[in-house]
Order: C-alpha cells, then structure tokens, then sequence
C-alpha cells in the first residue's frame, strides 16, 4: 500500500470506534488485518471457528480474535522464527491455535520460497516479469499439511470462516480440504488479478474449483490497487455457501 493509501486508511481506522485503542493496544497490529476484521463483521458475520491460512506473525489472527471474542483461532505459519514470534503474541491467549506448516493438496514436505519481506514468502516462485514483490532470497524445507487432517478433531459448522492468504498456493490448500469446505459456511481468499507468483491461479480456477460445493462470489472484502496505474491487482474475495 503507498503512503498516501496508508495515510488515508490510518484516519479512517482512527476515526473508527475501537480504532485507536486497537493501534495501541493490538500486538501485532495491522492496518489492513483491522479494517479487514471490521467489514466482516459488518457483513454480518460471527464466526465461531476461524482457520487463518498464512498467518505470518498473527496480524490476522490478532484482529479476529480482537473483533469476535468467542471465537476460536487455528493459524498456519510454516517458517519457524515467523511461528515463534505468532506464539510470542499469543502466549497467554488460549483461543488460538498454531499449526507450523504449509497448506497443500497433501501432506509431507515442500520447497518453500523464503522472501526478505516475509508476508510474500510462497510455495511458488516469484514470477520472472513481476515488478511487486521482491525476489526470493533462499529456498528452504517446510512440513506441509491439508486443511482435512490439521482440523480433523476440530469442531467445524456453517458459522466457521476459512481464510487463506497463501501467496498463489490457495487452490493447491482447498485441493486437501473437501471435507472442510462441505463444512464451513464461509471462504475468504486472497486473490491476484495480476499474477506475481509463477503457476499463480485465476479467480475463475478458484471459483470453479469452489462451486462444486455449494459456494458463490458474495463481494470483495478488501483491494490492492497498482500506485501507477490505479489497476486492481489483487483483491480479497468473501465467498458463501448457498443455503
């Protein structure tokens, strides 16, 4: 986001009621996880399980479990010193569960693409003609689960919300999570219009692959516009399963 974009949001999140106390208070705190965590509340959900797909260091989990207070938290981070400071946030918060491994289609390990910028670390390399995200410094092993076995045990009902933020892997995570996605109500998917990661798939190819079980396009949650050209290059999709 450019700083005048990140200006801009930060008026609007103080002038938001709870907005000032979250920035001061909320370890780790983001501006986009807050504003995020707000309009899905405002869309009228009231999660009773969130299932945080690339967690990083907690800044989603913070401001859901922040914004729905009853809710419970399963997170995912794959790289070790990114999962240790996630558990450093949430030490003394029971409702939320760490996971330390990748989402995949099927268990076991991978190659995992370690950016400086750790929010951009992905399964999948940076693509050769991207301009947005900075290249990959190492590529190290990770352990790699599905959504299936890591929620095995975990009560799962129409009012859960899967969010995957996964850098291009999210079709490769819903392909091990059939029996989660005939469970949870709804999907919340980061989405590139513009490719950045090599083998990165389209909106359609996630639609498609959703529609099968019962799920629709419902609206965007949040957008990244390109600063040059104003283009929509990535936006976050809310989907619902039809009743």
């Amino acid at each position: 986001m450019g700083t005048p974009n990140r200006i801009a949001a930060l008026a609007r999140i103080l002038m938001t009621p709870g907005g000032i106390r979250a920035a001061a208070y909320w370890r780790p705190f983001s501006l986009t996880a807050f504003a995020m965590a707000r309009t899905l509340r405002a869309q009228g959900l009231q999660p009773d399980l969130i299932v945080d797909g690339g967690a990083n260091v907690g800044q989603f989990a913070r401001a859901m479990a922040e914004t729905f207070p009853d809710a419970r938290v399963v997170s995912f981070e794959p790289l070790p010193d990114v999962a240790a400071s996630f558990r450093s946030h949430f030490a003394s918060t029971s409702r939320v569960r760490l996971v330390e491994a990748a989402l995949g289609a099927e268990a076991g390990t991978l190659a995992f693409h370690r950016n400086p910028y750790s929010l951009a670390s992905s399964a999948l390399p940076v693509a050769e003609d991207d301009d947005l995200v900075v290249p990959h410094s190492e590529t190290v092993s990770v352990p790699v689960t599905t959504l299936d076995l890591a929620l095995h045990d975990e009560m799962i009902t129409p009012s859960t919300l899967l969010k995957l933020d996964l850098q291009g892997f999210e079709l490769e995570a819903l392909r091990g999570a059939s029996e989660t996605l005939r469970q949870v109500g709804t999907v919340l998917l980061e989405i590139a219009l513009r490719p950045s990661y090599s083998g990165e798939p389209s909106f359609e190819a996630l639609l498609d692959h959703l529609r099968p079980f019962g799920f629709r396009f419902l609206r965007p949650i949040d957008i990244l516009r390109d600063s040059a050209t104003g283009e929509i290059v990535q936006m976050d999709a809310l989907f619902a399963a039809t009743t």
